[in-house]
């Protein structure tokens, strides 16, 4: 059982971020003990077979309130403030880092993630690619099939890190708009649902690709106008200097 190889692991030195305040473990008025709206909206989609959750970069635990009725993880290198708000919360948490978890994984052939939904929002981004990739490989290995990640998806960001770039082959993508109004995209991973939710998620992925084309198009639009405009420029340059050339010397 994961629950079994979760206990086992060790505990990580953590670091406390000295920019993060109090109030963003402790407020009760805060959006930050929200959790984000695509987690609470997916939690009707989740198939009987799933037991636990497990949230990688899980900061104050928020985003695993939703599913109550399920056991609960966190993972996350983060300052003491998280670790007791998350735990007065009955979420289990570990602090360790993702490369000593992925390690911890391989190690272990007899973790079983086959009843685990895996999430993580605004926080795989901050590994790199190769470690991305080496957590999703040893999560299928030990038979994860549900994955939900919250992140910058390669097409919908211009960001220039490619960390902060989710490959979207075998993704469905949809954007969420958050509790400021925010859209943010949402990939999930062969996500094994329901029928009726495949054809809700699809729909999605419809329309996640319809958003993109019209964004590609808009900055065709946009690349179009600033061609246009350096055109005239560069006519009103040239007839300025036919001008110069062309004028007779003041007598």
């Amino acid at each position: 059982m994961f629950r079994d190889f979760f206990e086992k692991l060790p505990d990580t030195e953590y670091h406390d971020v000295p920019h993060v305040g109090p109030h963003y473990f402790a407020s009760q008025h805060s959006y930050m003990q929200q959790p984000d709206r695509c987690f609470v909206y997916l939690k009707k989609y989740l198939p009987p077979h799933i037991k636990e959750v497990l949230d990688l970069g899980c900061g104050n635990g928020r985003n695993s309130l939703p599913f109550e009725t399920l056991e609960r993880y966190g993972i996350d290198v983060a300052p003491q403030g998280a670790i007791n708000w998350a735990k007065r919360r009955t979420v289990a948490y570990k602090s360790i880092s993702m490369q000593d978890f992925s390690r911890q994984l391989e190690s272990n052939p007899d973790a079983d993630l086959s009843k685990t939904l895996v999430i993580s929002s605004g926080s795989f981004m901050y590994i790199t690619a190769e470690e991305q990739q080496r957590f999703y490989k040893v999560a299928l290995d030990r038979s994860c099939r549900n994955f939900i990640f919250q992140e910058y998806i390669g097409w919908t960001s211009k960001h220039r890190d490619l960390n902060f770039k989710l490959p979207t082959w075998h993704f469905i993508v949809k954007r969420f708009r958050d509790h400021k109004g925010f859209e943010q995209p949402v990939a999930f991973v062969r996500l094994d649902i329901s029928e009726q939710s495949k054809i809700d998620l699809g729909r999605a992925k419809t329309n996640a690709l319809f958003a993109g084309s019209r964004a590609v198009l808009s900055d065709m639009r946009a690349s179009l106008r600033r061609l246009k405009w350096q055109v005239a420029g560069a006519l009103v340059r040239a007839r300025d200097r036919l001008k110069r050339a062309t004028r007779r010397p003041a007598e």
